[in-house]
C-alpha cells in the first residue's frame, strides 16, 4: 500500500520540463490532487501510480480567511462531484467536502449528501477541533478517515498538534483497538510521520520545495534531480505500525500519563 502521497501541481523550465518532473514525483508513487488545483490531473493519470482526490477545502479556506467571508459548499458541490465522476475508475479514493472549523452538523450533513454511485470511494475528514466521539462514530463507519489541522491543532508539531494526536491515536489504537486506517493531511513531513501510525499522509512539500534553492539543498539546483531527492528524501521514512507504536506508547509512562494512573508509595 501506498504511504506517500504528494501534492500537484508541479512546475518545470526549460532545463527540465514539466513533464519530466511530474514522472519523477509520480511514477510508481502516490498522487494527492485538488479540486483546487487540477490541472495535471490528466498528465499524472498517465503514470503507474495512486492517486486520491482533495476536495480543495483547505486551499477556499485559506482564501476565504483572508477575505473574510465563509466556504460555501452548496455553490461547488456539483462541479466537484462531477470531477469525481470522470476520474472514478482510475483514483483509490476522494476527500468528501468539508468545513472547516464549521460545526459537527455541517459536516455531517456533507456526508449524507455524496452521491450514492460515489459512496465506495468516498472518505470523510475529522478535524482536530471535533469531538473524539465523532471520530469514534467516522472510524466505525469507514475504512478510511483523513485527519485535518484546525484550531489549535492548526500548526504541526506544535504542541498542542502532539498532545491531541497522543489522545487521537490511543483513543483509535489502545483504548478501543480499531481498525480503521487514518491519513494525514499536511502530514507528509518526515518528522511527523516517524511518530504516529499513519496509514498514508500527504505534502505538496516537493512541490514547494524544488523552486527554493536557496533553502533544501542549496548544491542541488536543476529541478530534475531536486524532485527525485526531495522525493527520496520524504520516501525513506515510514510510519511506525499500529502494534509497534501501542507497543512503545506503553513503555512510556513519562510521557503519557493519560495512560497510566499513578498512586503515591504505600
Amino acid at each position: 500500500m501506498t504511504i506517500h502521497f504528494h501534492g500537484s501541481p508541479i512546475w518545470g523550465d526549460e532545463h527540465a520540463p514539466t513533464d519530466m518532473l511530474i514522472k519523477a514525483l509520480y511514477r510508481d508513487g502516490g498522487a494527492f490532487v485538488s479540486f483546487a488545483r487540477p490541472e495535471q490531473m490528466k498528465k499524472i493519470a498517465m503514470f503507474p501510480c495512486d492517486i486520491r482526490l482533495d476536495n480543495g477545502a483547505f486551499s477556499d479556506w485559506m482564501k476565504a480567511l483572508k477575505k473574510g467571508t465563509p466556504v460555501d459548499w452548496s455553490k461547488r458541490r456539483a462541479k466537484f462531484y462531477d470531477f469525481v465522476g470522470k476520474w472514478l475508475s482510475r483514483i483509490e479514493w476522494f476527500l468528501i467536502p468539508d468545513v472547516i472549523e464549521g460545526t459537527e452538523a455541517e459536516n455531517d450533513e456533507q456526508i449524507e449528501l455524496v452521491p450514492d454511485w460515489l459512496k465506495s470511494k468516498a472518505v470523510p475528514v475529522w478535524h482536530t477541533n471535533e469531538s473524539i466521539e465523532r471520530l469514534l462514530r467516522l472510524s466505525g463507519k469507514f475504512e478510511w478517515v483523513a485527519i485535518g489541522c484546525c484550531g489549535p491543532h492548526r500548526h504541526i508539531r506544535s504542541k498542542w498538534w502532539e498532545q491531541r494526536m497522543d489522545e487521537v491515536f490511543t483513543e483509535l489504537y489502545i483504548n478501543r483497538n480499531l481498525k480503521v486506517k487514518i491519513h494525514g493531511l499536511r502530514m507528509l513531513d518526515v518528522r511527523v510521520l516517524g511518530m504516529y501510525p499513519f496509514a498514508s499522509a500527504d505534502s505538496t512539500n516537493v512541490a514547494v520545495n524544488v523552486p527554493k534553492t536557496e533553502k533544501r539543498f542549496p548544491e542541488i539546483t536543476d529541478k530534475l534531480a531536486r524532485t527525485a531527492v526531495l522525493r527520496a528524501a520524504i520516501e525513506k521514512v515510514h510510519p511506525p505500525s499500529i502494534s509497534a507504536w501501542v507497543d512503545r506508547k506503553m513503555r512510556e509512562p513519562a510521557q503519557a500519563g493519560f495512560l497510566f494512573e499513578f498512586t503515591d508509595a504505600a
